[in-house]
């Protein structure tokens, strides 16, 4: 997991934002208990659900209007209230 965050970190400083796709989001009692999740977390600005085509094309709906609306961090979910 510490080599991980290591690279989740390095990942992060070479993009402008960094969105993590997870299937298990659409679980309603999903918990990232998972020492990987929990070393990704922090270096991510949205971590968000992907299990069908319904949530691709809400993905690409909601990273259109950010970028329309603001030129601020992509947070259609924050990390932080997913943890």
């Amino acid at each position: 997991a510490a080599a991980l965050g290591s690279e989740m970190a390095r990942l992060k400083r070479s993009c402008r934002r960094l969105v993590w796709l997870n299937p298990l989001l659409r679980y309603e009692k999903f918990e990232p208990r998972a020492s990987g999740i929990a070393s990704i977390l922090p270096h991510v600005d949205a971590f968000l659900p992907m299990h069908n085509l319904a949530s691709l094309q809400d993905l690409a709906k909601e990273w259109g209007r950010a970028k329309l609306v603001s030129d601020t961090r992509f947070d259609i979910m924050p990390v932080a209230a997913s943890r």
